[in-house]
């Protein structure tokens, strides 16, 4: 790999360094006739031309067909060794485009879903101001790297912008064709600020013209510099005088690196190396030095004064070093160190051991492959190679989507080569596995802070081979029973278990006119029969390797609409294979905690690739995930993905330095908090949201692509109403209803699950004449898996009528995803209607309906609790038993679910000691809290998800006699608790007697 930031160093395509580069112009856009070949949103613009007198203004909107295209351009491009082209962008921070070249080889359908193109999927990386744009021609491959591109037959060429948040402006010129040397042609009058892009195949570098001696900085920017430097060796010196007085100076070591980065390292990248970026990196370095000196020389002079101990002993360090990982027990959810108390193992993946003075070792697990016996890196030097290559039946049947990580084919991010995806249900794979255990098991073993081995994750496994299909048929006969009893679930006439045939795919999804109750049956199996090829793998791994713990699976296909695609169950999974829990996912909490729920026995919640803001890292905590590998500290930018430097702490030009110093001193907060931190999950909720795998897995073929569906939409809106009510929220499976468990909670949120398992719907009847609280939102519990009529409405005496107003959902377009499938996003456009509580304890409520508005048709034991504003009943309460079914109208807006619910949570009530409110005395949306007791006390945590400072109230049952903010180790006032935006605080209360 060349300089980073220097054009010079760009080695020439041909031999003569000096032959003179020849051009074709493709578009100069000098010209109305310029234009006539494009398609998009576009004018010409004589500001930032690169030649010429003008470019072409084009506008972006999100799409990745949606941007500047031509389909009538030169079609041979054979003779030419680059692509060029010139790119203003007026964006202040960077931005990544996507390139496409298609050529006639193959059409949309292949070029797109299959890779059968030059598919620069958010490559083409735009720094502000000018970017010069070289995309290598020679060689060029498709996506999937399975051929070569026919540069003579190029049909269609697209610039889009597939991931930003809103349309783009960029300023395009100078299309064009390059044979020779591309440094001999520079488009206009380059300066050496000036960012270059050059794509060879998959990979990218980003540089500048340079070189770096003449980029210029001012001397404002210069003296900035030389302060920040200054003070960062004012802090060292510091440093060295409080370790002469055995003082402890680890949180105050955190600038150092901090300084690292602002002074060595990001000024060198070209995002950073212009005046603007580097005078903010230079103020942020000397602020926080000059903030740990200050700390450091108050605890030299005593003005803060450390604790009374006895002088002749050492003490602890406040912030624990982590014990040796490897062999450490479990206890209530954790994994304890030698005393028993729980660990926190916060970690990076970086190869950077200089970092472990702050976080964890980057080596706590191994993802070993063995669920297939290899990795897309290394499947080459594997058993299962040679099986593969040697026996007809090892090749997967039927399946034309993402292979997971089992093992590669064109999708696979990185080592792509020949794809190899194995059948799970071939002797010779299952041979090969055996002996690729045996052979890895000692290389793993040997590491002294193996924590836990994942068999593999970001699975996915369906297979059609005729092993299959009898397993299926088996499978079949074992669950029907009779072929009578199957074809009246399945509305079809076969006359033996024999004959039957797995509904096809075509495209990772099922055809359109597919039975879809062959297919929730076929969805079903594949999840078992998978589960139980992961308990297998198991076995052979705890025979060579006993003590480690394992854990597999593919977490994120449990909240998305492919789920009945991708073979995998978690719940099964954690059940059966699991001894620690797998969730990867950043951002929201929900999928972690729908992970915690689906466990029957407390287990540690791991996470080995969390890709998070640094904001969003405490509520991951707090909700119990326990040990976490932070996505990512790489040792240089990424090249084959360089949208991936956005997520790099070193690198990104999204992360401030102040958000590195968070992280960094969150890492050393979890250690010392680490007891407080985990008490926090010994909370036993009471509310529990349904997670219907029923309803997750029955869908319309067409949204086995999707991101998202009704069911899950919904589900997330209610998790979205319950979080602020400073109450734990848990989820509840149908596997967990069948077995009586949701006695245990006191309401529990039935969102839009349309299609439940009869026993199901039974037993949540019972559950409410035993006591319970049923809150029921639209669509709810209408048939089971067989799309056959469930009687609960009926039951209740609750007559559903069709909607006066209809809710349009309809998919929008294939977007790449962060594992390289591609998925459909849910666009829903929904009524909105305004709802006046009456009766019941919603009495002067307001709430927003945001959906299908049905007609409730009620008898005289129900209780109308509040109307729309044509009088029609809205949310209706029908007491049975000993319980009560709430059944709404409409779905309503996450805001009026958390008003909705903060009422009937204090009618079930729903404990909770401890309220987070206004001044007023109200709950605020997007500030969450939850409490527990903690020695003579209790410990409650707030966090601020607002972009808004909170003025808050802490409002107990008991006036505390003192309240400390642990994290920052100082008082605060519980009637006046101020949150600054994205903040968390944990707070210890000590009650009077």
């Amino acid at each position: 790999m060349w300089c980073l930031v220097c054009w010079s160093c760009l080695p020439s395509v041909k031999a003569d360094s000096d032959a003179i580069a020849q051009i074709k112009v493709l578009a100069d856009f000098e010209s109305a006739a310029s234009t006539f070949h494009w398609t998009g949103t576009f004018g010409f613009s004589r500001e930032h031309a690169s030649q010429g007198q003008q470019a072409l203004r084009v506008t972006l909107p999100r799409g990745m067909q949606k941007g500047l295209s031509s389909e009538k351009l030169a079609k041979d491009w054979s003779g030419y060794d680059w692509l060029a082209m010139e790119i203003f962008s007026p964006e202040k921070v960077p931005v990544m485009l996507s390139l496409r070249i298609y050529d006639e080889l193959a059409d949309d359908e292949h070029a797109n879903v299959w890779s059968d193109a030059f598919l620069a999927t958010q490559k083409v990386f735009l720094n502000s101001g000018t970017n010069h744009i070289r995309v290598l021609l020679q060689g060029m491959r498709t996506s999937s790297d399975t051929r070569a591109m026919a540069m003579d037959k190029v049909r269609r060429v697209v610039l889009s912008n597939e991931h930003s948040d809103a349309q783009l402006v960029v300023y395009v010129d100078n299309f064009r064709l390059i044979r020779g040397d591309p440094q001999h042609e520079l488009s206009g009058a380059p300066k050496p600020e000036d960012t270059v892009v050059t794509i060879r195949n998959r990979f990218v570098d980003i540089g500048q013209i340079g070189p770096r001696e003449l980029i210029p900085e001012s001397q404002s920017v210069q003296e900035l510099r030389r302060r920040a430097v200054a003070e960062l060796e004012a802090l060292r010196d510091d440093l060295e005088s409080a370790r002469t007085q055995g003082l402890e100076t680890i949180y105050e070591e955190i600038p150092v690196v901090i300084a690292e980065l602002g002074l060595g390292i990001r000024p060198l990248l070209a995002w950073f190396n212009n005046d603007q970026r580097k005078a903010e990196l230079f103020r942020e370095v000397a602020q926080s030095c000059v903030r740990a000196r200050l700390a450091l020389q108050n605890r030299i002079t005593g003005r803060d004064r450390l604790p009374d101990n006895d002088d002749t002993q050492v003490p602890e360090p406040a912030v624990p070093d982590l014990p040796l990982l490897k062999g450490l027990g479990t206890r209530d959810g954790f994994f304890v160190n030698s005393q028993g108390r729980p660990l926190y193992v916060l970690s990076l993946h970086s190869p950077s051991l200089k970092l472990t003075r702050f976080f964890a070792t980057p080596y706590q697990h191994v993802e070993s492959y063995t669920a297939g016996g290899g990795s897309r890196w290394t499947i080459d030097e594997s058993p299962v190679y040679q099986a593969f290559q040697q026996s007809p039946d090892a090749k997967r049947v039927g399946w034309d989507g993402w292979c997971g990580h089992l093992i590669r084919d064109r999708h696979s991010m990185g080592g792509k080569k020949e794809e190899v995806v194995i059948c799970l249900e071939s002797p010779h794979i299952r041979a090969a596995i055996e002996q690729y255990v045996r052979a890895e098991a000692p290389k793993w073993m040997r590491n002294p802070n193996l924590l836990y081995n994942i068999l593999a994750y970001e699975l996915s496994y369906i297979c059609y081979c005729k092993r299959s299909q009898q397993m299926f048929r088996e499978w079949l006969e074992n669950r029907h029973g009779t072929m009578e009893v199957l074809n009246r679930h399945w509305k079809t006439n076969f006359a033996s278990f024999g004959e039957i045939q797995p509904p096809p795919v075509k495209s990772s999804m099922p055809l359109p006119d597919t039975n879809r109750a062959q297919w929730f049956d076929w969805a079903v199996f594949n999840q078992e029969r998978f589960t139980q090829h992961l308990a297998w793998v198991k076995g052979l791994v705890k025979q060579v390797d006993p003590h480690t713990p394992i854990a597999a699976g593919g977490s994120y296909s449990m909240l998305v609409g492919s789920n009945g695609t991708s073979g995998i169950d978690e719940e099964l999974i954690i059940e059966r294979v699991d001894d620690v829990i797998l969730h990867e996912g950043g951002g929201s909490t929900l999928g972690m905690d729908l992970q915690l729920a689906l466990s029957r026995q407390k287990k540690p919640l791991c996470d080995p690739e969390l890709s998070i803001e640094v904001k969003d890292l405490w509520p991951h905590l707090l909700h119990g995930k326990s040990v976490l590998q932070l996505w990512h500290w790489p040792a240089q930018p990424p090249a084959e993905y360089p949208h991936l430097i956005s997520s790099s702490y070193a690198h990104s030009w999204t992360i401030s330095l102040s958000e590195v110093e968070e992280l960094m001193r969150t890492a050393l907060d979890v250690r010392r908090l680490n007891q407080e931190i985990a008490a926090f999950s010994s909370q036993q909720a009471e509310v529990a949201i349904f997670y219907s795998k029923t309803s997750v897995i029955q869908i319309p073929p067409e949204w086995m692509r999707s991101s998202s569906t009704p069911y899950l939409s919904e589900l997330n809106h209610a998790y979205e109403g319950c979080r602020y009510l400073d109450a734990r929220i848990t989820f509840i499976t149908e596997a967990q209803i069948r077995d009586n468990w949701a006695a245990r909670y006191k309401l529990i949120f039935i969102p839009a699950t349309k299609y439940v398992p009869t026993e199901v719907a039974a037993r949540l009847l019972d559950y409410v004449k035993g006591g319970g609280r049923l809150v029921i939102s639209p669509e709810s519990l209408s048939a089971n898996e067989y799309l056959e009529p469930l009687d609960f409405m009926d039951n209740i005496r609750v007559v559903i009528r069709e909607p006066k107003a209809a809710t349009e959902s309809r998919l929008g377009e294939l977007v790449q995803q962060y594992d390289q499938t591609f998925r459909q996003g849910l666009e829903t456009i929904a009524t909105r209607s305004k709802i006046n509580g009456i009766a019941g304890g919603l009495e002067g409520l307001d709430l927003i309906g945001n959906g299908a508005v049905h007609q409730l048709q009620v008898g005289t034991e129900a209780s109308v609790l509040a109307r729309f504003q044509d009088g029609f009943p809205a949310v209706i309460r029908h007491d049975r038993g000993k319980g009560s079914v709430y059944v709404l109208a409409t779905p309503l807006e996450p805001r009026s679910y958390a008003a909705l619910l903060d009422r009937l949570f204090d009618q079930a009530q729903i404990e909770r000691a401890v309220r987070v409110l206004n001044q007023t005395g109200n709950p605020v949306w997007g500030v969450e809290s939850r409490s527990v007791p903690f020695t003579e006390g209790r410990l409650v945590y707030v966090v601020n998800h607002t972009a808004d400072s909170q003025l808050l109230q802490l409002k107990t049952l008991k006036a505390p006699a003192q309240a400390t903010e642990l994290r920052t180790r100082r008082g605060v006032q519980c009637k006046n608790l101020l949150l600054k935006p994205q903040e968390t605080q944990i707070i210890r209360l000590t009650t009077r007697d």
